[in-house]
């Protein structure tokens, strides 16, 4: 159906002393390594001698103070210089800081702040996140003492976010020991051919059913994005989830490099998540794509303001795939009921649902001639199927937000619905739109009770 998306794009255009970087094992100092094992602690179990204890940032982002602890920090030899890399999280668990740049351990620290040294990014949500790098922003960067491991870094920066407008972070200072964090639950792994990130989530939520994991990756330039979703239902639940049941998504973008995308029609995906305690979720996954590659990998995130929430017996799904973007998406929820009835000579089933708590809303509607049956129904007229089967109503959003809002003959788009099975106390289906000449793939199902 839909064809590979693995994609050569061009030459890579990242930073590139993140490119010119040639290791020693010896020289490297790895972040703290998670124990993926079952617990039934709340956290995950690390080291203890991994742990460091005064290890914290802070920073000042548009005159609005933040602070926190530092979750990673490690070394590299860059070309005989030292490329310093940290992830840190905010106190109340909602902003992340990451800053990469580069030491001249022979002049250190007599040259005091280095323009175009490296990057800095900030995010308090997925869709704030602010960005200053060589060209963009040129952060600079000082490196106040270096002792044996023990690293104090002043920073400061101009920050881009995504529409373009410009923030001001000043008075950035950060303590650290390398090869140490603070063990706060947000890193990711992702494997495929010769390609490897590991890194840290910008943002982990529950919404609409779905857990939503976003990241990026250490040496990232800031457009190297991960993002996994999970559709478990009301509450997040240890088991397997498969891409082919429209359970789970995944999208890997390097820039210029590499576009890895699996989804339920496209490649596979086995993703197991291991264990919740709390809002701590742990998991992993394992794929194939087309041309035969393996992608695995693995992940532990705390999810914002999760609250578990009753499972309806009967549910409705809905992926939403934009392959030219990053932002495709899988909302789910519970049926609230379902009604046939028979109005101004049409006979109308309609199917109520909900999600995110009953914040969100979902609604079908069809109708016909003549009683609802199995068989296919559409937003045009005369067009397959045939006339008189028509989609009325075709919605999905909240308060604040309009997903689906879609009526007879009123979208710019052809939306089908084929009823699967129906009798006097249940019908079951499915919805989609008509991709022709775009990129975006849109299908739902349902399975409602009267």
């Amino acid at each position: 159906m839909k064809k590979a998306y693995i994609i050569i794009i061009g030459t890579l255009s990242i930073i590139g002393f993140f490119f010119s970087c040639r290791q020693n094992p010896s020289d490297v100092v790895r972040p703290p390594s998670i124990d993926t094992t079952h617990h039934t602690d709340t956290i995950p179990h690390i080291d203890s001698s991994l742990i460091c204890i005064d290890c914290d940032w802070q920073c000042t982002v548009d005159g609005v103070f933040y602070s926190g602890s530092v979750d990673t920090a490690m070394a590299e030899r860059q070309n005989g210089d030292t490329m310093i890399i940290c992830t840190g999280t905010s106190l109340n668990k909602r902003a992340n800081i990451h800053i990469i740049y580069s030491i001249n351990r022979t002049s250190f620290p007599a040259t005091g702040f280095a323009p175009g040294s490296g990057s800095v990014f900030f995010d308090t949500t997925t869709t704030n996140n602010l960005i200053s790098y060589i060209n963009m922003g040129t952060p600079m960067f000082k490196c106040d003492s270096f002792n044996t491991k023990r690293l104090k870094t002043s920073f400061s920066a101009t920050l881009t976010d995504g529409q373009g407008v410009t923030h001001q972070l000043t008075n950035g200072k950060m303590t650290c020991e390398l090869g140490k964090g603070s063990g706060e639950p947000k890193t990711s792994t992702f494997q495929s051919g010769s390609i490897n990130m590991n890194g840290y989530w910008n943002s982990a939520s529950f919404k609409s059913n779905s857990l939503i994991l976003e990241g990026t990756g250490y040496k990232s330039s800031g457009r190297e994005r991960l993002k996994i979703i999970v559709q478990t239902g009301a509450s997040i639940k240890p088991g397997d989830y498969y891409s082919e049941k429209q359970q789970c998504l995944l999208s890997v973008y390097f820039p210029s490099l590499y576009f890895v995308y699996i989804c339920e029609t496209d490649n596979h995906l086995k993703l197991t998540i291991d264990s919740v305690n709390g809002s701590i979720v742990k998991g992993h996954y394992t794929g194939s794509l087309y041309n035969g590659n393996s992608v695995n990998g693995s992940f532990v995130c705390r999810v914002k303001d999760y609250a578990p929430y009753p499972d309806s017996l009967n549910k409705w799904v809905y992926t939403d795939e934009n392959i030219a973007s990053f932002s495709s998406a899988i909302y789910g929820g519970n049926i609230l009921g379902a009604n046939k009835s028979f109005t101004g000579n049409k006979y109308q089933l309609t199917i109520n649902g909900e999600t995110d708590q009953a914040f969100s809303r979902f609604k079908l509607s069809i109708s016909s001639n003549t009683p609802i049956d199995t068989g296919t129904y559409s937003t045009y007229l005369n067009v397959y199927p045939p006339a008189n089967r028509d989609i009325d109503s075709l919605y999905l959003g909240s308060p604040l937000k309009t997903l689906l809002n879609i009526g007879y003959m009123g979208s710019p788009f052809r939306y089908y619905c084929h009823i699967d099975s129906i009798n006097n106390s249940k019908v079951s289906g499915k919805f989609w739109n008509d991709p022709a000449g775009t990129q975006i793939f849109r299908l739902g199902k349902f399975r409602a009770s009267f």
